[in-house]
């Protein structure tokens, strides 16, 4: 392999590296985020205290008819003792016996609504409670293909880095600097040359530079600034 052969693909061989690190570091993170699991938790944990916040005054509520509803039955049995013969004083207990019934009947309609929420908040609590299980067992059965992943690239990541290193060595001392110099500010700093063209930049060449290449000598485009190969 020559001095641009052995350029170009050490390019080739970085970019390679830098596909295996990114795929590395993304599975890694899923492997340790469970993002899907996570958030059905905190979903769950929220479902899970919003029951108890209904339950706690779902009773308050039911305690507080409860003594309003013994409170209208003690006054209608008052009603209806016929201890009372003062007219006034009748249809004073009788209006408010109407009033408790009223108000009862009004607080056994929003008691009926609290059940219904606190229904609902069961039903979403066992939802959840089944999604999280099932998204925990498929979270399970990825991890080995995603342990898997991760250790394929790292044996390819070693073999694509001892590669590297040796081309490296392998390469001449003035090709080694113009290389570095030129990746300094660009992540690709060798191009390839087809039909008389640096193919980073699309600027054609001229018959001088192609000679040049042709020799297999250093030669940088007049115009991109990369390290040009013919291979």
């Amino acid at each position: 392999m020559n001095a641009p052969e052995t350029a170009l693909r050490h390019q080739q061989l970085t970019a390679r590296a830098v596909q295996l690190r990114h795929r590395q570091d993304r599975d890694r993170a899923e492997l340790e985020s469970q993002a899907e699991v996570d958030d059905l938790r905190q979903q769950l944990a929220s479902a899970e205290a919003r029951l108890a916040v209904l339950s706690s005054g779902l009773n308050d509520w039911e305690r507080e008819v409860g003594l309003h509803r013994a409170r209208m039955q003690s006054r209608q049995r008052d009603l209806m003792s016929g201890r009372l013969n003062n007219s006034a004083e009748l249809m004073k207990l009788d209006h408010e016996v109407q009033g408790l019934k009223l108000k009862l009947s009004q607080e056994e309609d929003r008691e009926l609504e609290l059940m219904e929420e606190q229904d609902a908040a069961q039903a979403t609590l066992r939802r959840l409670g089944a999604e999280l299980s099932a998204a925990a067992q498929r979270t399970d059965a990825a991890r080995p293909a995603l342990q898997a992943r991760v250790r394929s690239a790292e044996g390819e990541l070693a073999q694509v880095e001892a590669e590297r290193e040796s081309l490296w060595s392998a390469l001449p001392p003035e090709w080694q600097a113009v290389y570095s110099r030129v990746e300094s500010r660009l992540a690709d700093p060798v191009a390839q040359v087809e039909h008389a063209q640096c193919q980073s930049c699309r600027v054609g060449l001229t018959s001088s530079g192609l000679q040049v290449l042709r020799r297999g000598q250093l030669l940088l485009c007049d115009n991109c600034g990369r390290l040009l190969v013919m291979v």
